[in-house]
């Protein structure tokens, strides 16, 4: 893996490890399935349900407060890590169309 890919995978790690629940979308779902490409970021989907356990990983992760609020009224969210970018995305993984490739 390259540098970017292995610091997508790390947050992702980091965020799960914390308590978060989550489901790996776009270019780093990719990147894991297959092995290939360079994601930028690391994009991930959460159910409404999951919403505090990830504000209070993020919270850890960008040493600011993350409201539960926030994540919840807006379609995307892009949060600065130390360990890189994260966008999240609110939903349900069948409301996407997108193929199911669980990764946490």
């Amino acid at each position: 893996m390259g540098r970017v890919a292995d610091r997508s995978l790390l947050l992702a790690v980091a965020l799960a490890r914390r308590g978060a629940t989550f489901v790996v979308v776009g270019s780093a779902a990719d990147r894991l399935a297959t092995g290939q490409g360079l994601p930028a970021d690391l994009d991930i989907l959460v159910r409404p349900g999951a919403v505090p356990a990830l504000a209070r990983a993020l919270t850890d992760l960008t040493g600011s407060p993350v409201r539960v609020q926030r994540l919840l009224t807006r379609d995307c969210s892009r949060f600065l890590t130390w360990l890189g970018p994260v966008d999240v995305f609110i939903g349900d993984l069948a409301d996407t169309g997108a193929p199911d490739r669980r990764t946490s």
